[in-house]
């Protein structure tokens, strides 16, 4: 097993898969604490960033699937769509960052942002999912399919455990972290998996995670 992919593969689901878990959670309570939404306008709103995750994380396999298609090396694919969804990521959480309190008066566009992000790590997840595929073969794959599983649950527990401390005077801090998480995952994939990958027969997965 090459333990340099395996490294890469594991540290990119512990910073990742966090920051979507983090929505899950408290996407409710930060839309009534942050915007005073009773039960009803959370109803109204809050489907909208899944709805928006849902597309990503079609569009993020149909992307390197068409990459693969066209010769592109499955690992290098993947990573391409592994980018394009860390640069929504961290632009929407940046920008939802810097003008929290001023998001107040702009609902929409706070939505609109929160959509951005999760839509962005939907396109990119499947893609990290799926290379362990690309780089091993035989039982490796679900051993290191699993293990990244195990680093994700990991990484998704010391955030849970830290938003209620750092949202205590507001939530700034839940979305710079975020913001943080998403560029050590990708440096994790760029550069510690390294770019060859010894399995050339990688299978084309336009699958999406469940939500």
């Amino acid at each position: 097993m090459d333990f340099k992919h395996t490294w890469g593969i594991l540290l990119s689901r512990f910073f990742i898969d966090p920051v979507w878990w983090m929505f899950v959670t408290w996407l409710p309570t930060f839309l009534k604490e942050q915007f005073q939404f009773d039960i009803k306008q959370v109803g109204a709103f809050a489907w909208l960033p899944y709805l928006f995750a849902a597309i990503g994380g079609l569009l993020g396999g149909f992307y390197s699937s068409s990459r693969i298609k066209s010769g592109v090396d499955a690992a290098k694919a993947r990573k391409e769509a592994i980018t394009i969804g860390s640069v929504l990521m961290l632009v929407s959480l940046a920008l939802t960052a810097f003008y929290l309190s001023s998001l107040k008066e702009n609902i929409p566009l706070a939505i609109g942002l929160i959509s951005t992000t999760l839509f962005g790590f939907q396109f990119l997840i499947n893609n990290i999912q799926t290379l362990p595929a690309d780089y091993f073969n035989g039982k490796n794959v679900g051993t290191v399919a699993g293990m990244g599983g195990t680093a994700a649950v990991a990484g998704t527990l010391i955030t849970t455990w830290m938003v209620p401390v750092i949202t205590k005077s507001g939530y700034e801090w839940f979305f710079i972290m975020g913001a943080l998480m998403v560029p050590l995952s990708w440096i994790c994939i760029t550069f510690i998996s390294g770019k060859k990958t010894p399995n050339n027969n990688a299978t084309i997965l336009p699958e999406v995670q469940s939500l």
